[in-house]
């Protein structure tokens, strides 16, 4: 490996780089390969070490410098992405163009990931700049440096003796952890026994009712394909003995993780459940939301879309480059570089949600809405992910090649900290707060049955519904009600079938963005509120609901000037709408449709058109408190219409959050009695 004179002063350890102020990254837009940070946002300087002054420079000295035509690599796909944007994003106004990058390069320490740095480049005619590339750092096993550098190397094959040593020193590690060790639970009433050398490695299914012991959980995904599963006919032949042989490879290769980690141990949802009985069945998936939290560790099976595929799949080969270094402290050895992801770099937690790049399904275990409480009851769990493994626990969460963020996804056991390490100090707060931020990775996620929506999620909420001693009302809390029914749905649709009540996020498919962040008062009085359930699970499936209330109730005037061929149009295509009294040129809002796909304007035009003649409100439920003497005050609002068949109650067509200007005047802020008393369904 040739390395040039300038990679070789780049300071990579300790402190030698500058670090990018915190507060920037929060202020950029993310394309595939560029990101433009916005320097208008904030007056702190960003510095760097100096590095090549010109693009020329780059590619003159990547000819001979393996580093430098490393970071040259990710710098031609964002000149490639500047020339041929994506033009209908574009159109819709999805995305900002990037201001012309001058390729002035400087770089400076990766965030608190890993070792290894980024590489920005300044802007034409503007303070903003662009992070086009990003380096890992990470050395060969038994490499001098590996006392100063925790990443090394992925190794191609998941199974290699070096992959398994790492993955039982994770857990060991965490054992040591006082955030993540319990005490001996309670087993589940039914296991797998993975046997061990003095039975042969005999595995069959074991009733340990009223035992405790250490047991594994494996999460998968069922897929298509015909899942392997204990049936009545089944039964007492797996007690005696379950072929390994026949058992799918994610099953396999679970049971042999098990053993390895010296755990007697695995629950499988499909085998330890009897699938055909449905009595047995209704029983024992009520304790999942144990089975899963009081895990010695959870093993998911990320990167395999059904249990055919396996947990161990062969990883692309990556490519190092091999860089001489010697430390400040004098330790010599060789440095391996490596290209990283940049969307993750910038958004961290997409590393953590397993996202997947772009156009690419490289996760299909954190598509599933079921997936969810699956991830969030264990104390830890080991994911099988497609380029590499990673561990996660209440300390954070690694990858094999040094990746390190010191939180987690979110969890049940750590809610006196959000997911960024930000101390919660209210236990009620800090449930709300987990409950919120889990919506809004769940609402997206897939379902095989859309009827399931409130189901899949109900083990966490029984378990919420303790913490809070709260009452459930369809995905909502009765003490927090106003709060619960102001979501904002981001890219959502609604469903065909009714599943929820229209003032529930479980009526959509997408993000709904729960919760409030600054300081509010009430404007509405909840007078009284009822869920009629479909069975007996009071977290399960609804087959109605209805909220009394007295709020502020004022007529809206939809504005029909959308235009399909205009550019620009913020809020995902959203049409404006205003009031009588208030500014004229009204406000953008946020109906619950979706306006953000290729066809978004035209599917808002289509809802202007079946909205003329519909008279609309704005249900006014919270006020916001300025939080300083350049906020104002807003008033937080549903958008609401007459029930369709049903012209006694109203129901949600979607969101608005009013300014004074906005919303005019309104004598029914001020005057309580003047207030309707409506029903919302």
């Amino acid at each position: 490996m040739t390395v040039c004179k300038l990679c070789s002063s780049i300071p990579l350890d300790g402190d030698g780089l500058p670090t990018l102020p915190a507060q920037l990254w929060g202020h950029r837009t993310i394309w595939r390969y560029i990101h433009q940070f916005f320097q208008r946002f904030s007056d702190t300087e960003p510095t760097g070490f100096p590095f090549h002054p010109n693009l020329e420079s780059l590619e003159l000295s990547a000819e001979e410098c393996d580093l430098c035509r490393l970071i040259l690599s990710p710098i031609e796909k964002a000149i490639e992405e500047l020339r041929n944007p994506d033009e209908e994003s574009v159109r819709r106004g999805d995305i900002d163009i990037p201001k012309q990058p001058t390729w002035e390069l400087w770089l400076t320490r990766r965030q608190e990931l890993g070792d290894g740095f980024c590489v920005f480049t300044n802007c034409e005619n503007s303070k903003d700049f662009c992070f086009v590339a990003a380096v890992g750092i990470c050395v060969k096993e038994g490499d001098p440096l590996g006392s100063v550098y925790a990443g090394r190397p992925i190794e191609e094959s998941p199974t290699s003796p070096k992959t398994m040593a790492l993955m039982t020193n994770w857990v060991k590690q965490c054992n040591e952890h006082l955030t993540c060790t319990a005490e001996l639970p309670p087993l589940p009433a039914r296991v797998i026994d993975v046997g061990d050398e003095a039975n042969g490695y005999c595995v069959k299914l074991r009733e340990v009712e009223g035992e405790t012991g250490r047991y594994i959980c494996l999460s998968h995904c069922w897929g298509k394909v015909t899942q392997f599963t204990t049936t009545k006919a089944s039964f007492a032949t797996y007690k005696t003995n379950i072929s390994y042989d026949e058992l799918p490879e994610s099953f396999g290769d679970a049971i042999a993780i098990t053993r390895l980690l010296g755990i007697r141990y695995i629950w499988i949802d499909s085998i330890c459940i009897c699938q055909d009985d449905r009595e047995d069945w209704e029983r024992e998936s009520a304790k999942m939301t144990s089975i899963y939290m009081n895990s010695y560790l959870t093993i998911a099976a990320s990167a395999a879309k059904d249990s055919s595929i396996g947990c161990f799949r062969p990883r692309r080969p990556t490519k190092y480059v091999g860089i001489p270094y010697t430390t400040k402290q004098g330790i010599s050895g060789e440095l391996q570089a490596f290209l990283l992801p940049m969307r993750k770099e910038a958004l961290p937690d997409l590393y953590i949600d397993m996202a997947d790049n772009i156009g690419e399904v490289d996760h299909p275990l954190a598509t599933r809405a079921w997936a969810v409480q699956e991830r969030v009851l264990p104390r830890r769990t080991l994911h099988f992910g497609k380029h590499q493994m990673y561990f996660e626990c209440n300390e954070g969460f690694r990858g094999e090649n040094g990746l390190h963020i010191p939180w987690r996804y979110h969890s049940i056991h750590s809610t006196e900290r959000d997911r960024h390490g930000r101390v919660l100090n209210e236990e009620r707060n800090a449930t709300l707060a987990l409950w919120q931020s889990m919506l809004w990775n769940y609402g997206p996620r897939s379902l095989t049955e859309p009827s399931d929506k409130l189901p899949a999620i109900s083990g966490l909420a029984r378990l919420l519904a303790e913490r809070l001693d709260d009452e459930y009302l369809a995905g909502l809390w009765r003490k927090s009600l106003i709060e619960g029914l102001l979501w904002q749905g981001l890219k959502v649709h609604r469903v065909p079938k009714y599943r929820a009540p229209s003032w529930s996020w479980a009526s959509v498919d997408g993000i709904p963005a729960v919760g409030m962040h600054t300081k509010w008062e009430p404007l509405a009085d909840i007078l009284d509120c009822k869920v009629e359930l479909k069975g007996k699970n009071i977290f399960g499936e609804v087959k109605s609901g209805w909220i009394k209330m007295q709020a502020p109730l004022v007529p809206l005037i939809l504005d029909e000037r959308v235009d399909p061929e205009g550019t620009g149009v913020p809020y995902d295509n959203n049409p404006k709408v205003r009031t009588k009294k208030g500014d004229p040129e009204g406000f953008y809002s946020r109906f619950d449709f979706p306006f953000s796909g290729p066809t978004g304007r035209e599917d808002a035009l289509a809802i202007v058109e079946s909205l003329k003649g519909v008279d609309i409100f704005a249900l006014i439920l919270a006020k916001g408190l300025p939080e300083d003497e350049d906020s104002e005050v807003t008033y937080r609002s549903l958008i609401v219409r007459l029930a369709e068949g049903d012209s006694s109650a109203m129901q949600r067509l979607g969101f608005i959050n009013f300014s004074t200007e906005v919303l005019g005047k309104c004598s029914q802020l001020d005057h309580p009695e003047e207030r309707p008393i409506i029903t919302l369904v």
